[in-house]
């Protein structure tokens, strides 16, 4: 995830939002996403559960832009731990419905290949984002690219809630 990298440079640089120590500081924030996921993939329940899967998306970017939005403007560490948690919980929810998909999507035969080429494209993808938005924050700063990762958030989401939409109006 390229704001991992830049999370922990923006915590480096700002002990107001240490707890402790710097690496303690990452190592609760880093917990709170790893439980958010246990919990979400885990709890079968509840209002995300339900709702279907390009919405579950947005709302993980949602939550991507939520954690850039208190980084500038709010920088606290139990509001990134809770924000933390949540995008991990929403992340959790996430990935088995997108596996699901594929699953049901895909040809038995053809299983394998494209599940390695989505995992190819997942694992290019992340340090992608780690070259362009570390880039830009140590080029420039890291409020800059911060800046970044929420102007893509919200070009992300207004994308996806015009092509949904434009669905539900051709269904």
């Amino acid at each position: 995830m390229p704001r991992q990298g830049l999370l922990q440079l923006s915590v480096l640089a700002n002990k107001q939002m240490w707890h402790g120590g710097y690496g303690t500081t990452l190592a609760l924030i880093d917990a709170g996403i790893g439980v958010g996921i246990v919990a979400g993939s885990s709890l079968f329940n509840g209002y995300l559960h339900k709702i279907k899967l390009p919405s579950l998306v947005n709302v993980v970017v949602m939550m991507m832009v939520i954690n850039a939005l208190a980084v500038l403007f709010l920088p606290r560490f139990g509001l990134l731990i809770v924000i933390n948690f949540l995008l991990g919980f929403a992340m959790g929810k996430l990935n088995p419905k997108y596996g699901a998909l594929v699953t049901r999507i895909v040809p038995e035969e053809h299983l394998t290949t494209v599940a390695g080429l989505l995992g190819t494209f997942e694992m290019i993808g992340v340090p992608l984002g780690q070259v362009v938005f570390l880039g830009i924050a140590n080029i420039f700063s890291t409020t800059i690219a911060w800046y970044g990762i929420l102007g893509l958030g919200v070009i992300l989401i207004g994308y996806s809630v015009k092509t949904m939409r434009r669905t539900a109006t051709t269904n």
